[in-house]
């Protein structure tokens, strides 16, 4: 099974704008560079202005809020993590190794101290985010989730997970990992990395392999 493109899921609005209009996309990188400061405890409005040298009329050719650039952040953002699974996946030895690959990219999006900080901000913005995009936000999660299914029907065909149903079992998955990168942002440090993805490997295999 062929991977689909990175952007087989284009959102329904007009926020997927780092690759059309030069001056949204500055205003969308301009906003990733402020999160990627281990100060940034929040994203504004005027920080994203000051870091693109663009103006107020500028965002607002763009942008009807501050929320509609958080969700292009969030998509913009998304597309570089499916970038990085893909890659990581594409390296692997097996298919078992493919997921471990995904789970332990996935993983760092709330383990890796760089990318955490990112996934802190966007993570406190989320919920009123969510609530107003939830078909942006799903094409997000189905984003994220699309390469873990690709592994599962790779092991489904060759053997590796011959009980697998790749599309809830990678739902399934994701939300168990999700769950820990919540816990980590919360401030639980009980687990390190390596041992968060041993936790998720021990827990999902025997509902993949059969007893």
């Amino acid at each position: 099974m062929h991977p689909a493109p990175v952007d087989s899921k284009p959102s329904k609005t007009a926020f997927s704008v780092w690759g059309s209009d030069a001056e949204a996309r500055a205003l969308v990188q301009a906003a990733m560079s402020v999160l990627r400061r281990s100060s940034a405890k929040a994203l504004t409005v005027s920080d994203v202005l000051e870091e693109a040298g663009l103006s107020t009329r500028a965002f607002y050719r763009h942008f009807h809020s501050k929320d509609e650039l958080i969700l292009a952040v969030y998509q913009y953002d998304n597309r570089r993590s499916i970038e990085r699974l893909r890659s990581r996946i594409a390296g692997a030895a097996s298919t078992l190794d493919a997921l471990a690959q995904w789970v332990e990219g996935s993983l760092a999006l709330g383990f890796a101290p760089r990318q955490a900080r990112r996934t802190m901000t966007l993570w406190r913005e989320g919920g009123r985010i969510w609530a107003q995009y939830p078909g942006e936000y799903k094409a997000i999660v189905e984003g994220l989730v699309e390469p873990l299914t690709d592994v599962l029907e790779r092991g489904r065909w060759d053997g590796t997970f011959p009980c697998t149903d790749p599309q809830l079992d990678a739902l399934t998955i994701h939300a168990v990992v999700w769950r820990l990168i919540e816990r980590r942002l919360g401030g639980d440090t009980s687990l390190d990395p390596a041992s968060a993805a041993a936790y998720v490997l021990r827990f999902c295999l025997p509902a993949l392999t059969g007893p």
